[in-house]
């Protein structure tokens, strides 16, 4: 393990147990139900990846088809992937409520499941204590968020380009809790974060790129206009926080968007071209320590 003793903080921890994608498919299996999240194709995050260091990007993407490349280390976003999945589960039998349907396996299930795989169980017991306090917190005040779908896939089809929603949901104008919302059909991406950041989410390629795929994924057609995405932040801390921004960046933000994924599919081919350098600046981050991949380059 490595010396911090807050193995989810800004150091990464060696690899105890499986990698936390793999065991929330076993978790999925046992319970005889689909996965419900997971990876969207070519959306945000390999994107992102590309942009912080392309020898990452070729380890994450390709080389485990060639050389059996792996992670030496957790990844940090593997707690926000469990607490994705734990609040997938809880929406999605919202949903069939609302609905009239029979309901799924609970949050709980989800939670029995894993710990019956091979996954880090401190990673497990974090994120159900922060789900678990946001249940408890919009459940005390009244979720004005009535979820029309789960994990929505969107792709579209001329680029390729795709995203995964983790909730649509309409706000109605006459729940209390909504008060000064427009009322209407909005993506909630979910987010557990060290601390309420407000700011970020209105330049994040990840939120713009969710507004530019709506209309291209022909998903106005389904559920009607767009009005934005909230960002339902969980903060990780002793006692956890809860805070919902509202990102309704100009449309002229998903023209430049769109423009601007082109220039990285081409920056990405001069990168094979030139066998995928590395990007030293970004082996050591400020906010989640070394990259998962530092002993591979190391070597």
């Amino acid at each position: 393990m490595a010396s911090d003793t807050t193995p989810l903080g800004r150091v990464q921890v060696e690899l105890v147990g499986i990698a936390m994608d793999e065991a929330l498919n076993q978790a999925a299996k046992r319970l005889g139900v689909v996965r419900k999240g997971g990876a969207s194709g070519r959306g945000w995050s390999r994107y992102r990846l590309l942009q912080k260091c392309p020898r990452a990007y070729y380890l994450r993407y390709f080389a485990p088809k060639e050389t059996d490349a792996q992670p030496m280390r957790h990844s940090p976003l593997e707690l926000g992937s469990c607490w994705h999945e734990f609040s997938a589960y809880y929406y999605s039998n919202m949903m069939a409520i609302g609905m009239g349907l029979h309901e799924g396996p609970a949050p709980s299930a989800l939670h029995a499941a894993l710990l019956e795989t091979d996954a880090d169980p401190i990673i497990v017991a974090e994120a159900w204590r922060l789900f678990e306090a946001y249940a408890d917190h919009y459940e005390g005040y009244g979720d004005y968020l009535i979820p029309l779908a789960v994990e929505e896939l969107a792709l579209d089809k001329a680029t390729k380009h795709s995203c995964r929603y983790d909730l649509i949901a309409r706000v109605d104008a006459d729940h209390p809790m909504a008060k000064g919302m427009e009322p209407g059909v909005y993506v909630v991406e979910h987010k557990t974060a060290s601390h309420i950041n407000t700011e970020q989410w209105h330049l994040d390629g990840e939120v713009i790129g969710q507004i530019m795929l709506w209309k291209a994924a022909k998903l106005d057609e389904k559920f009607g206009p767009l009005v934005g995405v909230i960002v339902n932040i969980c903060t990780k801390g002793k006692v956890p926080s809860f805070h919902r921004e509202i990102v309704t960046p100009p449309w002229e933000q998903m023209a430049a968007q769109t423009q601007h994924l082109r220039a990285w599919d081409r920056i990405e081919r001069i990168y094979q071209i030139e066998q995928w350098p590395r990007s030293l600046a970004a082996c050591y981050g400020d906010k989640f320590g070394p990259c998962e991949y530092v002993e591979e380059c190391r070597e």
